[in-house]
């Protein structure tokens, strides 16, 4: 299930600060979860899954930045699950794989945050000034996100895949 959707839920239902931090255990819980299962199946799944190309691409990714690959892939529309498997599979250490998450997960965690607060702001007061910061933030982070993907995507076509 996609965790802004999640994340924004959270928020809307418990609050700002319950919702910020059951969302950040979450993803960390499932993060490492995932990963250390990945880890311990073992070769067969290794060498299944990277038969496929893009995960095979991804892997190569992963193994070659490390921490900033893990936190790029957290950040852009690539299913949290398949981030963790390839990372399980590629030759990145567990520590350097938990960072890259954490840092990875925070923008979207703390953007999906002000945005129910700001919606649960403007559903309980009708004050309409909470629109204006919901679009600037919004716009910001937009752009954010935008030179992020046009590294990530820098980097990965600097790869050389032989």
């Amino acid at each position: 299930f996609p965790i802004t959707v999640l994340t924004t839920a959270i928020a809307l239902f418990l609050g700002i600060e319950k919702g910020f931090i059951l969302s950040i255990i979450g993803c960390i819980l499932s993060a490492a979860f995932t990963f250390m299962v990945i880890r311990l199946m073992g070769q067969k799944a290794k060498q299944y899954l990277l038969s496929k190309k893009k995960i095979k691409k991804i892997n190569k990714l992963i193994t070659e930045e490390g921490i900033t690959s893990i936190m790029i892939l957290r950040m852009v529309p690539i299913g949290y699950t398949i981030v963790s498997v390839t990372a399980a599979l590629s030759d990145i250490n567990f520590t350097k794989y938990m960072i890259g998450s954490i840092i990875g997960v925070l923008p979207d965690l703390i953007l999906c945050i002000f945005l129910a607060g700001s919606i649960h702001n403007i559903i309980m007061s009708g004050d309409t000034r909470y629109i204006i910061a919901i679009v600037v933030v919004s716009i910001v982070f937009i752009c954010l996100w935008s030179i992020l993907i046009k590294k990530f995507i820098s980097r990965f076509k600097n790869i050389k895949w032989n």
